[in-house]
């Protein structure tokens, strides 16, 4: 069974009534170009999320 890593959680917050936990395990050995197209592609999933959701 693979272990789970305990995520280092940098930033909290609230949208709404969710509760947002920030963790930065994932790029702690990542490239700043690996991380740049991280964002990117973050950047993109959340603008097509935003332009379905505002068509309802």
């Amino acid at each position: 069974m693979e272990q789970k890593e305990i995520p280092h959680i940098v930033k909290e917050f609230y949208v709404g009534y969710s509760k947002v936990k920030i963790a930065d395990n994932y790029y702690s050995n990542k490239s700043k170009e690996e991380i740049d197209k991280i964002l990117k592609k973050i950047a993109q999933i959340a603008l097509q999320d935003n332009r379905v959701n505002q068509k309802d």
